[in-house]
């Protein structure tokens, strides 16, 4: 299996009782099972009352009949629904009026299904003062946290916007609290989440009295809310889509009433920020807010899609997470268990279409995992075992607390340990002693089996019931952990859990060599490591992908905005020249983003070059060639040679450049963004230089003078080629119409015509579209990089090789 299969969404076709499409439904999700109700039938404007289920495992749908005594609420479209413990809990919506059928109204009843014993329950009849009663609306957000209902915004029966804020209490089953609140909210243009944990950031490292012992490191984990770190409610909101405008505000309840509001949309960053999102949908998983909408193009010339965003709710930065560019998909909820964004709608619909007509499909179901980009649930503490008692655990072992037991290694030493504390907390320990016949387990000692340091590693989890000591989070130790909790004989699903959080903040720094590594044991470790497989797979071919780029260069990519693009454009010397770029220039040039086309850097020889000389620039050149790929000039009969110079072409002026460096160093003045490796004349099988990565060219030195890097070759003094790095720069969207017209005025202006013809083929096989660029030096399987040491270590029976 190649790391760069299966990162595409998984696309499935639903069966059952398959709804109709319909206009203003809603949905929630409780465990696998999401719940639909309600809605306005398409074509025939009908107002349902239907309650459907759809098993997420098996892509089903079933329709929940109603019994013939309950008070099934009326039909109705634009309202909400939520679920809180065995309920679904319904709001508002548009209705027929029941005293003129053919009149419309908004409702503000909340209506209860019990989940269990598939009954809508009857309304309340526990009176609300008129100051707290909600007015009717539809189209509004709602969110619970603390046992409260928070329905937030929407419009009246005349589209007139309800700026307020109501709390329903749903263990008194009576309105609480209303507050005005100035914003516009909708479900038109926003969303209301919250989520049934919190994570928690224990701060920082713990430190032993003993200075000579490490550090332990205390991983962020999952809690269920409580008074001191309670479950916030996320608004998010953009409004004004042509000259678009994003918010973000905090709805954070108080202990036993009351609620405080807080406007982060200040804090909002990131390299790039999301498009106008109609209809969005969203959810909090982990520390990321999920958001996800409908981005309509400007014009019938330009794309609309589903897109999906997530905002890091920790570092505050938004970065996209998935596309959906065809077919027509609206509305999407998060089956929070299995880390996935379901989108539903129809592969083969129109989205345009139906979004003017607010037309909701569920023909087809969407499947994005969202453990591939990173975001998940930490796993939970244990029961009773916070950060203090898991450092007693670990004090207990050392001084070999109650130590009766022991447990033998591959190479016959003995990890001593408490058998009482085994058996409360492995079950596969304690079922082993009460059915005895496994040879390798003893009254007083069990043979593992395994390696030392993994041994002693599963030891401190069992007493700290985690990973906190630098021999657990090991990189060879952590995977062979993740081998031993993936097999279901030893009933390790919290060590799995943990270990698998562990290799995702080993990923976090985008290391090739770390993602080879996770993605090769996660590949071993079964579905339940498949999130982990796909992040590891995708984080891997991001850092091959830079790798490729041209190692000489190491800064990000530059990408202008609409608004952005209305600044003047940087002026770009492809053929030898040095670039005239004002310091006010080069201020606005500090953009990041996606990148659509990369300059190479252009070559030029030195006039007179000796054979010796022409076919080091040869080896440079197809050096850089194997990095970007065969250029247009291989498909010529008659590819102008790259050495060449016109003979009226005056010569560079040696006397002005730098002197030649010695065998094996490197040029101090070299700009610190860029990174040069090179290989010993005399020697070209091994590189001279001690850097982890560059490139590797048959070349004896490089210096760097005014934005050039000049190579020498053979014995002479006097460099053979000069290395234009200023024309090494990214370039997207206006930036390649500019560079196209100085193109065109510098092809007038100089004659050196076969080299820029060289550039420019090698300009247009550099075309790329990455995310973000950043030559930062990191490894990969390309010609000419060097491979650097593997991130896992091996394994010896007297300890680990790391």
């Amino acid at each position: 299996m190649d790391p760069s299969e299966d990162l595409v969404p998984l696309v499935r076709e639903t069966t059952g009782d398959i709804p109709p499409k319909l206009v203003g439904a809603a949905t929630t999700v409780v465990g696998s099972k999401l719940y639909l109700f309600g809605g306005r039938v398409f074509p025939d404007r009908t107002k349902v009352a239907d309650l459907y289920e759809f098993d997420l495992e098996t892509s089903s749908w079933v329709k929940i009949p109603c019994f013939p005594a309950d008070d099934v609420p009326c039909g109705r479209y634009f309202h909400s629904m939520e679920s809180w413990n065995s309920l679904l809990v319904v709001f508002g919506g548009i209705a027929n009026d029941a005293a003129d059928a053919e009149e419309l109204c908004v409702l503000n009843d909340v209506r209860f299904f019990d989940l269990e014993s598939r009954h809508w329950l009857p309304e309340s009849r526990f009176s609300t003062p008129d100051n707290l009663l909600p007015r009717g609306r539809y189209a509004h957000l709602s969110s619970i946290t603390d046992d409260r209902l928070f329905v937030i915004g929407g419009q009246d029966i005349n589209n007139a916007w309800l700026d307020d804020i109501c709390v329903y209490d749903l263990v008194a089953q009576m309105w609480s609290e209303r507050r005005d609140d100035a914003a516009h909210r909708g479900s038109y243009r926003s969303i209301a989440v919250s989520s049934t944990c919190v994570v928690h950031f224990p701060d920082g490292e713990l430190y032993r009295t003993d200075e000579d012992v490490p550090p332990l490191t205390h991983l962020p984990y999952s809690a269920p809310p409580d008074d001191e770190h309670p479950s916030n409610i996320y608004v998010y909101t953009n409004h004004n889509f042509t000259d678009l405008t994003r918010e973000l505000g905090v709805i954070s309840p108080l202990p036993d009433c009351g609620f405080g509001i807080r406007d982060l949309s200040e804090s909002l960053s990131g390299p790039s920020l999301p498009p106008g999102l109609r209809f969005p949908s969203g959810a909090i998983q982990g520390t990321h807010l999920i958001v996800g909408g409908i981005s309509l193009g400007p014009s019938s010339r330009f794309q609309s899609t589903f897109a999906l965003w997530a905002l890091d709710l920790h570092t505050m930065h938004f970065s996209p997470i998935e596309t959906l560019d065809t077919g027509s998909w609206l509305h999407g909820v998060l089956w929070a268990s299995a880390n996935k964004f379901i989108v539903f709608g129809d592969r083969a619909g129109n989205l345009v279409e139906d979004y003017h007509r607010r037309v909701l499909s569920w023909e087809d179901v969407a499947m994005i995992d969202l453990e591939a980009f990173g975001i998940y649930q930490p796993p939970v503490q244990a029961p009773g075992m916070d950060i203090s008692a898991q450092v007693r655990g670990l004090a207990a072992l050392e001084e070999r607390t109650f130590a009766d037991f022991e447990i033998v290694c591959e190479d016959g030493r003995k990890v001593v340990c408490s058998r009482k504390m085994l058996e409360d907390r492995w079950a596969w320990f304690r079922g082993k002693l009460s059915q005895p016949g496994d040879a390798r387990l003893t009254p007083h000692a069990l043979d593992l089996g395994e390696a030392y340091p993994v041994t002693l590693a599963l030891v401190q989890y069992m007493y700290a019931q985690a990973l906190m000591t630098p021999l657990q989070t090991a990189p060879a130790v952590l995977s062979r952990l993740l081998v031993l909790a993936s097999q279901e004989e030893y009933g390790l699903e919290h060590l799995g859990s943990l270990v698998r959080h562990a290799m995702h903040r080993a990923l976090e720094g985008g290391s090739a060599e770390a993602a080879r590594g996770v993605w090769e044991v996660a590949r071993m470790c079964g579905s339940q490591c498949e999130g982990l497989r796909r992040r590891a797979g995708r984080v891997l071919v991001e850092a091959e992908a830079r790798v490729a780029m041209p190692v000489l260069l190491r800064r990000h990519g530059h990408v202008l905005s609409r608004s952005e693009q209305k600044r003047p454009q940087p002026r770009i010397q492809i053929d030898g020249a040095v670039s005239k770029r004002t310091e006010k220039e080069k201020e606005k040039e500090s953009g990041l983003g996606d990148v659509t086309m990369l300059v190479p850097p252009t070559f030029t020889p030195v006039s007179g070059a000796s054979p010796a000389d022409q076919k080091l620039f040869n080896d440079l050149f197809d050096t850089v060639r194997s990095l970007y790929g065969p250029s247009r000039l291989d498909e010529e009969e008659d590819p102008p040679p790259a050495y060449e110079r016109s003979a009226t072409e005056s010569p560079l002026d040696t006397n002005l450049l730098p002197p030649r460096p010695r065998r094996g160093s490197m040029d101090s003045g070299i700009a610190p963004s860029l990174a040069f490796s090179w290989m010993s004349g005399s020697s070209q099988g091994e590189s001279s230089s001690s850097m982890s990565s560059g490139l590797r060219t048959p070349l004896d030195g490089m210096s760097v003078l005014d934005g050039y890097a000049y190579s020498y070759g053979g014995e002479g003094e006097s460099p053979v080629m000069e290395l234009n790095l200023r024309a090494g720069m990214s370039v997207s969207g206006r930036d390649a119409k500019a560079l196209k017209k100085e193109e065109k005025r510098m092809r007038k202006e100089e004659k050196r015509a076969r080299t820029e013809e060289l550039a420019r083929a090698l300009r247009e096989r550099a075309k790329v579209s990455l995310r973000e660029v950043v030559l930062d030096s990191g490894p990969g399987e390309v010609p000419g990089v060097r491979e650097p040491v593997g991130f896992f270590g091996g394994m010896t029976k007297g300890g680990l090789t790391m």
